[in-house]
Order: C-alpha cells, then sequence, then structure tokens
C-alpha cells in the first residue's frame, strides 16, 4: 500500500526525472523548435504520474514511456533517426538506472501484467538524481569532442553536487525520528538545488560560448585590417608606377612624334590609355571605409564580377573599426561568394550617412537555390558547419547599434538592407 508520503515523493521524483529528460534531449538535438516544448514535457509527467497513480501497471507505463519519449522529439528540429537514437538512450538509460536502483531496494521479481508493489521511497528519491549524473557526464563528454572550452573545475562541480545529494538522501533514510514534512521538504530542496546548479552552469557555459566567439571575431578583425593595410600600401605602390610609366612613355611618345613613328606612336597610346584610369575608386577621406571597399572591390574585379558602389561617408566620422570592419567585411564576402556562382555575377553597393543613421544595402546576383532557416539563409560554403555564421556576425554589429536588417530574395538577386543609428 502507497502511503501519500510515497506518492508526494514519487510527483517530486517523477517531475525531477521528467527534467532529466527535457535536458537530455537539449544536450542531444540543440534547440528547440518553439517554446512549447517545456509544456509538452510537462504533459508527458502529467500522463506518466496519472498512470501510476490510478494504475500503476509495468507494461502500461513502459508503453507511455516509449511513445511519449518518441512524441518529444516533435519539439525539436531532427530527423526521424535521430529521434529513434535520443529517445532509445533515454529509455534504456532510465531502465537501466531504475532496474539497479530496484535491484539493491529489494525488488526483484514481479510481472509487466500485473500491479507494481514498489514502495521504496529511498530507491525513488535516488532515481532522478542519478539520472541527472548520467546527464551531465553526457553533456560533458559532447562538449568536449565539440572542442568547447569550459574549465575542468566547472564539471567537477557539476558531478560533485549530485554526488552530495546521493550522500545526503542515504543521511535521512538512517534518521528514525524524522517526520514526514521534513524528509519530503529537505528532498525538494535537493532536487531544487540540482536543478540551480544547472542553471548556472548553463550560464556559464553561455558565457564561455560567448567569449569564444568574441576571440574569434576579434581574430577576424585583424585578419581584415592587415588585409586592408596591404591592399593600401599595394594600391599605392601601384599608384606610383602607373603614373611614372605614364610618365615615361609620354616623352617615349614625345620622341617617336618628332621621328613621324606611326607604329610606335599608335602602339604607347594604347598603353597609355591602359593607365589613365589611375584613380582609387572609393575616396571619402575615410580611412577604414574606402580600404575596405576597394580591397573587396579589387578582389570582386579579379574574379570578374561587375561592381557598381554609391558610398556617401563623412571622412571624420568616429565609428568602431572593429565593428565596421565585421559588419563590411562579412557582408562583402557574402556577396562575392554570391556572385561567384554565376556567370556574369554583378554586385551593386550603397553606403550612405544621413541624420545619425547608416543607411547599407548591397545586392548580389546569385545562381541556384538558397535555403531558408529562420530570418537567415544558408550560405555555399562546403563546409556545414560555418553556413550562416558571416549573416549572423552582421547582425549582432546591428543589434549592437539598435538597427535593423532585413534581407530578400527576388529573380535570383540577393538583397540585405540595414539601418544603424550613430550617436
Amino acid at each position: 500500500m502507497k502511503t501519500a508520503t510515497y506518492i508526494i515523493l514519487y510527483l517530486f521524483s517523477n517531475l525531477f526525472r521528467t527534467y532529466d529528460f527535457y535536458y537530455f534531449y537539449k544536450t542531444f538535438h540543440g534547440k528547440t523548435k518553439n517554446q512549447y516544448a517545456p509544456l509538452g514535457f510537462l504533459v508527458f509527467f502529467s500522463l506518466i504520474s496519472t498512470e501510476y497513480i490510478i494504475l500503476d501497471l509495468p507494461i502500461v507505463t513502459l508503453l507511455l514511456n516509449c511513445i511519449g519519449l518518441l512524441l518529444l522529439n516533435l519539439f525539436f528540429d531532427t530527423s526521424l533517426g535521430h529521434a529513434v537514437i535520443c529517445s532509445v538512450i533515454a529509455l534504456m538509460s532510465s531502465i537501466f538506472v531504475e532496474s539497479t536502483i530496484m535491484l539493491f531496494t529489494g525488488y526483484s521479481n514481479f510481472s509487466f501484467l500485473q500491479t507494481g508493489y514498489y514502495a521504496s521511497s529511498f530507491g525513488i528519491v535516488l532515481l532522478p538524481i542519478i539520472l541527472f549524473l548520467f546527464c551531465i557526464i553526457y553533456k560533458h563528454t559532447k562538449l568536449i569532442s565539440s572542442s568547447t572550452n569550459i574549465p575542468f573545475r566547472f564539471t567537477i562541480v557539476m558531478i560533485i553536487i549530485p554526488i552530495m545529494c546521493i550522500y545526503i538522501v542515504f543521511l535521512l533514510f538512517t534518521i528514525t525520528d524524522i517526520a514526514n514534512w521534513q524528509f519530503i521538504s529537505i528532498t525538494a530542496i535537493l532536487m531544487l538545488i540540482s536543478v540551480s546548479i544547472v542553471w548556472l552552469y548553463e550560464k556559464q557555459m553561455l558565457y564561455y560560448s560567448q567569449k569564444e566567439q568574441l576571440h574569434i571575431l576579434e581574430l577576424q578583425n585583424q585578419y581584415f585590417i592587415k588585409q586592408i593595410e596591404t591592399a593600401t600600401l599595394l594600391e599605392e605602390n601601384t599608384q606610383k608606377i602607373r603614373h611614372d610609366m605614364k610618365n615615361h612613355f609620354l616623352s617615349i611618345n614625345i620622341l617617336a612624334d618628332r621621328n613621324n613613328d606611326t607604329d610606335v606612336i599608335n602602339y604607347i597610346t594604347n598603353i597609355i590609355e591602359d593607365l589613365s584610369p589611375s584613380e582609387r575608386i572609393i575616396h571619402t577621406g575615410n580611412y577604414m571605409i574606402d580600404g575596405l571597399f576597394n580591397y573587396f572591390i579589387s578582389i570582386a574585379n579579379n574574379n570578374n564580377i561587375h561592381t557598381k558602389c554609391d558610398v556617401s561617408f563623412p571622412s571624420d566620422l568616429i565609428i568602431n573599426e572593429h565593428d565596421i570592419t565585421i559588419l563590411l567585411g562579412n557582408l562583402w564576402d557574402n556577396c562575392i561568394e554570391n556572385a561567384m556562382t554565376c556567370i556574369n555575377g554583378s554586385i551593386h553597393f550603397n553606403l550612405n550617412y544621413n541624420k545619425n543613421r547608416i543607411l547599407l544595402s548591397c545586392d548580389n546576383s546569385f545562381s541556384g537555390p538558397r535555403e531558408r532557416i529562420g530570418s537567415s539563409f544558408l550560405s555555399t560554403k562546403a563546409n556545414k558547419a560555418l553556413h550562416g555564421i558571416g549573416l549572423k556576425n552582421v547582425k549582432q554589429i546591428v543589434d549592437k547599434y539598435k538597427g535593423t536588417i532585413n534581407y530578400d530574395i527576388n529573380n535570383n538577386i540577393f538583397s540585405v538592407k540595414i539601418i544603424m543609428y550613430c550617436k
């Protein structure tokens, strides 16, 4: 006969166990598709708990767990194969932990077709804590495999907490004169502490993940700046060579004209015409803007991509070099990457400043399909891990300046429009 205390303990235990499944699913699949995932897991908890209190038939409990754990995958963006694997791992882990605890608490002979008579408070409390420990170890293993740098001391703390909870549970069962309400409240507090530690752990991982991302962005920024400096220096040297060569050919042309050497005159005239466009393509007076645009325009020209740029930007406007480099660098990279998929690729880039607003738009041609994920698009990079990173970096900069960004595709033209606000 199950007492009221045992039923309350079971409800707490099953709630914690359901949270273990939620934590495991998020670790296995990643983020949920929508905000209704926690509600789905609560429904799962309610069904399992109701069946246990009313029927407590092992075969029904097993079927509900199998069906429920499989359906919970619908809240995650995953394939059928991954859904089945995740459900099997979750179910088998739970069965293994529960069977082990039942075996050590004297519950060995039972039938799936008869009402259960297992009523060990110790076992029912221990089950979600050990399952929780398994989820933490799995989480840490996955982080190691993904090369996420999480300090080892945090992992040690995360593993020690559930072990300490298990030890406290052992101590509770050695106290003979503890009241039921005290036992239930202490158990609930232990479970709450475990869940709180997970929340803090997730926040800590998010912090380190953002720290790594900022480090990558900083390296990217340094790369762009070096490329700009190199391109600017190369352009200045080229300007000098063009200027000197043009003057030399003019002198040779004058000498040839004196001797009426028509062939030499015509030949040198053609060379002079080729050397004539020696002005810089973009010249606003702003070092970063000019360097970025001229660098990427030269790359586009080298790839036979037609470019048209309308740039009007104050030379004295102070804007963070790191931010403008990430913004323009990633947009230009995206434009060139897409335009190279066309035979006659084209890029149209506008950048203007008006009343404390930076107005930016870029259009590029592309060939082939583009897959849209939410408000973003997958790139054509062969490495799937790099998909969408450039536009995500752009959005971070736009958000930093309280701006807006819009993407659009029309007639094989990919368009990005941005408004940012500067003080």
